[in-house]
């Protein structure tokens, strides 16, 4: 499978095929035939490859502190080969019963190019990666790196009773822990109060609807107080320079974002 180059841009990738294949009983991809079982063991057996032999890179992007202007930290971002998306390797590892492989080894090319003085670097982890006995030492194998692992909301957590213990031992070996959020509802404040987060990071169209302004940002305002209380560091994502005041005056810390011209 050519993962550098796509001679028909305009036809499913062999990746997305692939993937409807094994999401569905009958797989069609819009504009394509249905797969025959044998293509699809094909499209298996060399996703099975690729995703296991892939090395991802990393590129971070930078959070900047709303006040002082600085950089206090970023987010490492993986990168693949070929014309997939990230979403697309992650949706087929996940297919494929990987999906905990391609995070470890992004773990690992985060402790390989972590770099002390730049601030903490955030990098994505599922609940079923940190409950695997491997992530721990390689966590702490970041010697001097200020690392934080971060959670989405969106992920299905199989048990907090198991999870918390993981994620009191990856305290103490000096790693915080961050939480992507979507919205400001009972159900967050719950996940907050149960995973006790260092840091809370905010969806880009929550972000975007303080900005707005509204219900939102009286809403925000609450779950910002509450944020307050326990220490917990705000972080905006997915904004630009223009969106800081209505932020820092909602109460966020800090942003990040690919219109930013800071950092």
């Amino acid at each position: 499978m050519n993962t550098t180059t796509d001679p028909h841009p305009d036809r499913p990738s062999d990746v997305a095929r692939a993937i409807a294949a094994i999401d569905d009983d009958t797989p069609i991809v819009a504009g394509a035939a249905p797969l025959s079982e044998a293509e699809i063991d094909r499209l298996r057996e060399e996703l099975y490859r690729l995703v296991s032999d892939t090395r991802p890179t990393v590129a971070v992007e930078p959070i900047i502190h709303i006040q002082s202007r600085t950089r206090v930290g970023g987010e490492a971002l993986a990168r693949f080969p070929g014309s997939a998306s990230t979403h697309e390797w992650f949706r087929t590892a996940d297919a494929l019963g990987l999906k905990t492989e391609l995070e470890m080894r992004i773990i690992e090319e985060v402790v390989r190019n972590s770099q002390t003085g730049r601030g903490f670097i955030s990098v994505n982890v599922s609940p079923d990666t940190l409950l695997d006995p491997r992530c721990l030492p390689l966590l702490k194998s970041a010697d001097g790196a200020e690392l934080v692992v971060e959670m989405t909301d969106h992920e299905s957590v199989p048990s907090l009773s198991l999870l918390r213990p993981h994620l009191d031992a990856i305290r103490d070996a000096g790693v915080r822990v961050a939480v992507h959020v979507s919205s400001f509802g009972t159900d967050i404040t719950r996940l907050l109060m149960l995973t006790n987060p260092d840091v809370v990071k905010l969806d880009p169209p929550l972000s975007a609807s303080i900005v707005a302004g509204g219900q939102q940002h009286a809403s925000a305002r609450n779950f910002f107080s509450y944020c307050r209380r326990h220490g917990v560091f705000i972080v905006a994502v997915g904004v630009g320079d223009g969106d800081l005041p209505a932020l820092h005056d909602a109460g966020a810390d800090a942003v990040q974002g690919r219109q930013l011209s800071l950092g």
